[in-house]
């Protein structure tokens, strides 16, 4: 190509995993109650072509929600999680949006399957699901998966950070010690705990109590009807056994607690 080797990995072409009867996709339950994953659904049963980067856009049956969804790889009954809580916000009552594309590798033949979670009560609940699977450049290195690193289970968010007044709050902690080396990272803000609409920006750090050291900083952020997500891919390692840690700012209003989802990618 013109000018040598890209400088960052290539996306060639895409193959989309949905049924071929609707651009709805793929309709998948939660687990009956409110922050309850539901049961692995396949997505697809047979992969048609080697990937190494996937996407995935999520749609609500209607009750536009707070919610997450674990992307998964492998027969029925031993799927492994490519993906764990990843997480979507209302945008409107349809509509929840696109995340990636994240460098994930997923060989040709693979079952996928994706299970969801929900902070809606009723056990109606759903959402329908489409991933996007694209094949990878001469250059491209993918890696093998994405763990949610700051995920809440217990309210289907992120971890609040308390925010200061035009100035950086105090460090909240996201993960006591990595459990593992990772390649890159991935940021979603959410407005869990939001006190009023406003935006500000977000610090992330690595180190002990006391002697953080920022490795992404002034990750925008904003808050209002919508929830909307912060920043994108990453690519800065950090060893197994790191402390992580945020901090945030808002500027006018007072939104005192945005929240954080991080997620590591991981080789």
């Amino acid at each position: 190509m013109p000018g040598g080797y890209p400088f960052f990995a290539e996306v060639c072409n895409g193959t989309q995993a949905e049924t071929a009867t609707s651009l709805w996709g793929i309709s998948i339950p939660s687990g009956g109650s409110a922050n309850t994953k539901g049961a692995w659904t396949t997505i697809i049963s047979s992969t048609p072509a080697d990937a190494s980067w996937i996407d995935i856009t999520l749609m609500s049956g209607g009750n536009p929600s707070r919610c997450a969804v674990d992307i998964g790889i492998g027969a029925s009954g031993s799927e492994q999680a490519l993906i764990t809580n990843l997480l979507f916000l209302p945008a409107n009552n349809y509509y929840l949006g696109t995340k990636g594309p994240f460098p994930i590798a997923v060989p040709i033949g693979s079952r996928l399957s994706a299970r969801y979670v929900s902070e809606y009560a009723s056990g109606a609940d759903s959402c329908s699901i489409q991933v996007g699977l694209y094949a990878g450049s001469f250059g491209t290195a993918s890696v093998a998966g994405m763990d949610a690193l700051s995920f809440d289970a217990t309210n289907t968010a992120g971890t609040a950070i308390a925010a200061g007044n035009q100035v950086m709050g105090s460090y909240v902690q996201l993960t006591a010690s990595t459990s593992r080396d990772y390649s890159g990272f991935y940021v979603i803000h959410d407005s869990k705990y939001r006190t009023a609409n406003d935006q500000g920006g977000f610090d992330i750090a690595i180190g002990a109590i006391g002697s953080e050291q920022v490795i992404m900083t002034h990750v925008g952020w904003t808050s209002n009807v919508n929830d909307i997500p912060s920043g994108g891919l990453y690519p800065i390692t950090v060893p197994a056994g790191t402390r992580m840690a945020a901090r945030a700012y808002y500027i006018r209003a007072g939104d005192t607690s945005p929240s954080l989802s991080l997620y590591g990618l991981f080789r």
